[in-house]
């Protein structure tokens, strides 16, 4: 499933929860 250039095209449903332990670290 393609967004063809639809304003409403939200990301696939991935939970906005914070990342894993760690992975915070690597950002920088």
């Amino acid at each position: 499933m393609s967004c063809s250039g639809h304003k409403q095209c939200k990301r696939p449903q991935t939970p906005a929860r914070p990342p894993p332990s760690g992975a915070t670290r690597t950002s920088s």
